[in-house]
């Protein structure tokens, strides 16, 4: 059901069905913004959630359409009244507003048959919360738009996406969240000694701590907060290096560490 948290398996799935060539056309974006990042993104903004940011509501989504338009340039800076955001990586109003006019095409089909600039922005938020797959959507599609302005860099559009200087922590743990669940796929055969379930859930959620330390992983993720910061902290430096930057090393390093985690034999 649209608006209630998801497991992780149930937001990876939506994930699949909702970022691939048959929605997304561009391959070059699509080689720079990966599911797994917009995982990231998901579990750090709603933990897997489609909702309305808190304290806010349709009223206040319509109150750009309802009061007079900004009357001079300092005006037009400034954020509209009832600006808010929606959506499993929370999509401000604004945004899409400013998307419409500048890029339409890039929310060509979020309603299925509706080019962009046709979209009834409106009502967009209602269509959101009730339809999990759209709530995927709005992340990629605003992340698309801003590639297509000429932000590149995978760092760069986190960065703008992410958007509050006062969190400037956070884009970059979206990116070393990502970097983890990647290196998890590129680590080859290991000999588990530990089969429980539990263990590799365990792995998945420490990579999941990188980008979000306070999150319900019990709900999620079936295992407990604590046994994902006991995972997520030595993750953490080990994508980072200590701080130090990339980890030239990562698959070696993380192989090592999910070896001595499960009890592995090489």
């Amino acid at each position: 059901m649209a608006g209630q948290p998801l497991h992780y398996f149930q937001m990876w799935s939506l994930v699949q069905s909702n970022y691939n060539p048959g929605l997304c056309n561009d391959a070059a974006f699509m080689r720079v913004i990966s599911p797994e990042l917009l995982m990231a993104i998901f579990w750090e903004e709603t933990q897997f959630a489609n909702i309305r940011q808190l304290q806010f509501n349709h009223a206040d989504w319509l109150l750009t359409w309802q009061l007079p338009p900004p009357a001079t340039p300092e005006e037009r800076k400034q954020m509209r009244p009832g600006n808010h955001a929606i959506g499993f990586g929370q999509v401000e109003r604004d945004t899409l507003v400013r998307i419409k006019v500048l890029a339409p095409a890039k929310l060509d089909d979020l309603m299925p048959g509706t080019p962009g600039s046709d979209l009834d922005l409106q009502s967009l938020d209602l269509e959101v919360l009730k339809d999990d797959g759209k709530g995927v959507q709005l992340t990629w599609r605003a992340m698309w738009h801003l590639y297509g302005a000429g932000i590149r860099s995978k760092a760069s559009m986190a960065k703008n996406y992410g958007g509050n200087p006062k969190l400037a922590d956070v884009p970059p743990a979206w990116i070393n969240s990502e970097q983890v669940q990647k290196a998890y796929q590129l680590l080859g055969p290991i000999n588990f000694v530990d089969t429980d379930y539990r263990q590799n859930m365990r792995l998945l959620a420490g990579a999941f701590w990188i980008a979000r330390q306070n999150g319900d992983f019990p709900r999620a993720f079936g295992v407990s907060q604590e046994d994902a910061a006991a995972i997520g902290a030595p993750l953490r430096d080990i994508v980072t290096n200590k701080g130090r930057g990339p980890n030239p090393n990562l698959i070696a390093d993380l192989r090592k560490f999910v070896m001595d985690q499960v009890g592995a034999t090489a």
